[in-house]
């Protein structure tokens, strides 16, 4: 029988010496030593030992405290002075989908309009897909490539190019963009229920609402991109419910995928029906060899009241409560989360032959550049941009209306009538129902994670929080934030002194032209791609402010969002481009923004933990808490110190333990 640990009668920290802190001396199951254990305590305490129990760590210091705890069943394990973290936290990661499936799948790749439809084709053969039958295809990157062509202008001619046989949807690697060809957009479906389809005729009509975030060309007509809700406008299949049987198949493979990671704790923020069961599914099996919490969001329309139209609060909480209660007796799970979407992305449509605006909320209008486009190489000039207070464009409405109007207002201006339009973006709900949202769940238990990405996102998303407290109190729920692409100084600011953690994706926060040129000159005058850089800019000032919310005495969290970009987790990619902020070009994205490499850690370990409402469990290697803990090949801090963070993205983990049990291991063949 196990003994239990008498903590607060034993527990010391005497960090001179290197003996951190013990719990009753006896022998235990597996040691570690000669290590270099990074225990992320808050001080920066390095001890060299450690020895595990019952699947808890019982001692934490030098080599010199071990021998009480040695006995002879004691496994002791020399690691050769590597280093060790605490189990990494990965809190917004998509997990069931980091692994992949057979399907059509363009893994993130950018390519041009002419690059895809070959590729396209080969789906079509090798699944042998029958005509009227989806193509659907996974992992598009709706923000990289796509360049146009004479013969293909918008990427709806692309798809068409593919067939005209087949319905095919791709589906944006960001989970906020699609794009249809001509056969897909004839299903889409009016309120109704009848099929009308996307046409300039229904877009002033049956889908009026929707504009915003259709793609449209200068006469009007559909592009083929349809962002955020607008998708579900056209039943097709969805990339978020594979066919089951080969996702449960695939399960092994996600606890495989994390354990080699080293991520031991994870939030999935996006966890409907389908999704809980998987995770019930692996907890039956044994595969949950890390803790999952779970961010609750279900279809919109499971709330909606029939007889007012209006969605149901407190419904959502029921039904909410239920599946937490549902999930507690199963270790490792959680449901004490909900995930709410604030608005959508950043990322517009510069290649269009009319530019498309993003949607994400922002507090100034977004920017209208006048482009010019090459068909020989799919490269795009800007121009300069619309006065949208300009006498031209006080007319552009009523050109707007008539597709010939449109032309020769074109022809006469350089830019079309649309362009006139002033668009600060769309909130996915207004502000008012967003904090009566939150303030209901937070009054429930349950913590909000809120997807910000616009600068007016992230105030409305604060501002709920805010609601929240002064309704119910300060109760402690760790209520965070999402991604926080772009937000203003003074938000920035209050981030840190209402406590809120941000979960930011480092990888995103470096230099990429061709991803710049889809959001930079849609917030700034930017001349072209020699000049997304200007320290001047708003965008270039305010982009993924990490170390600016820190300086505050903000917690920044560390999120993959796989498979979004890449299905990898990648963690040790994110910690170094936290702190480096360099893409392959070596340039930096606002190098004051950077942030060292011991708060990159904290951001995966100790900040994970409390985001994810389980700071008594993990985050740390301390005396009490869980022993998830990994072994890595290289040392991450002596490399920031030596100059060479670049290379921490390379790093491997050897070893990997989820409460003392060993899950991955590399260090056997070492």
């Amino acid at each position: 029988m196990k003994r239990p640990l008498m903590l607060a009668a034993f527990g010391m920290v005497i960090g001179q010496t290197g003996q951190l802190a013990m719990a009753q001396a006896a022998p235990a199951d597996k040691v570690y030593r000669n290590a270099y254990v990074y225990t992320v305590d808050g001080a920066g305490t390095v001890a060299s030992a450690v020895a595990i129990d019952d699947g808890a760590f019982v001692y934490v210091g030098g080599e010199a405290g071990l021998t009480p705890f040695i006995g002879p069943q004691t496994e002791v394990v020399d690691l050769g002075g590597r280093m060790v973290l605490p189990g990494l936290h990965d809190a917004h990661v998509h997990a069931l989908f980091t692994v992949d499936l057979d399907t059509c799948d363009l893994n993130g790749e950018p390519k041009t309009l002419a690059e895809l439809v070959p590729v396209l084709k080969e789906c079509l053969d090798r699944y042998q897909i029958p005509e009227g039958e989806w193509l659907a295809v996974a992992q598009w990157n709706p923000y990289g490539g796509n360049q146009t062509s004479a013969d293909l202008p918008t990427i709806r001619a692309a798809l068409d190019a593919v067939s005209t046989r087949h319905p095919i949807v791709l589906f944006g690697a960001d989970g906020h963009h699609a794009a249809y060809n001509s056969e897909a957009l004839a299903r889409a479906l009016n309120a109704e229920g009848a099929e009308v389809g996307l046409s300039a005729a229904t877009l002033k009509s049956d889908f009026a609402e929707f504009a915003a975030t259709i793609g449209v060309d200068a006469a009007g007509e559909p592009t083929g991109n349809v962002d955020e809700g607008a998708r579900d406008l056209i039943p097709s299949p969805s990339m978020l419910h594979p066919d089951e049987k080969a996702m449960r198949a695939a399960l092994p493979q996600v606890a495989a995928t994390l354990a080699a990671d080293g991520i031991t704790s994870i939030m999935d923020p996006l966890a409907d029906e389908y999704v809980l069961s998987m995770y019930e599914d692996m907890a039956t099996r044994g595969l949950l060899t890390f803790r999952a919490t779970l961010a609750l969001l279900k279809s919109p329309e499971t709330f909606i009241d029939p007889k007012t139209g209006v969605f149901d609060i407190a419904a959502a909480v029921a039904d909410y409560s239920a599946v937490r209660a549902r999930l507690e007796p199963i270790a490792n799970l959680k449901a004490d989360a909900v995930k709410v979407f604030v608005d959508g992305v950043l990322e517009g449509n510069i290649y269009a032959e009319q530019p498309i605006l993003p949607n994400a909320a922002v507090l100034d209008p977004y920017e209208q550049p006048i482009t010019q486009l090459n068909a020989d190489t799919g490269g795009v000039t800007i121009l300069g941009y619309v006065d949208t207070a300009s006498a031209a464009c006080q007319d552009a409405a009523t050109d707007a209306e008539d597709a010939d109007a449109a032309a020769a207002f074109r022809a006469e201006h350089g830019f079309g009538p649309a362009q006139c339009a002033v668009s600060t973006g769309v909130l996915e709900q207004s502000p008012e129902d967003i904090a009566a949202y939150v303030t209901a769940m937070d009054a429930a238990g349950f913590t909000a994670h809120l997807h910000a990405i616009g600068d007016r996102a992230v105030r409305t998303a604060l501002d709920a929080i805010a609601a929240a407290r002064a309704a119910n109190g300060e109760n402690g729920q760790p209520h965070s934030l999402g991604h926080v692409q772009l937000a203003h100084p003074d938000d920035q600011r209050r981030i840190a002194e209402m406590g809120v953690p941000v979960v930011f994706t480092f990888a995103w926060a470096s230099t990429d032209v061709d991803y710049e040129m889809t959001v930079a000159p849609f917030v700034d005058q930017v001349k072209g791609p020699e000049d997304l850089h200007n320290p001047a800019y708003y965008y270039y000032q305010n982009v993924y402010p990490a170390k600016a919310i820190q300086s505050y005495g903000g917690v920044l969290v560390g999120g993959s969002d796989a498979p979004v970009d890449v299905r990898d987790p990648r963690p040790f990619v994110n910690i170094q481009m936290a702190v480096t902020r360099s893409g392959e070009d070596g340039e930096v994205l606002n190098p004051d923004q950077r942030i060292d490499i011991q708060t990159a850690i904290a951001a995966y370990t100790i900040n994970g933990a409390l985001a994810l409402n389980q700071s008594d469990l993990t985050g740390s290697i301390t005396v009490g808490k869980r022993a998830d803990m990994i072994v890595l090949d290289r040392n991450l801090i002596e490399l920031a110190e030596a100059g060479r963070a670049g290379e921490i993205g390379e790093t491997n983990v050897l070893l990997t333990l989820f409460d003392g049990a060993i899950v991955h291991d590399e260090l056997a063949a070492q």
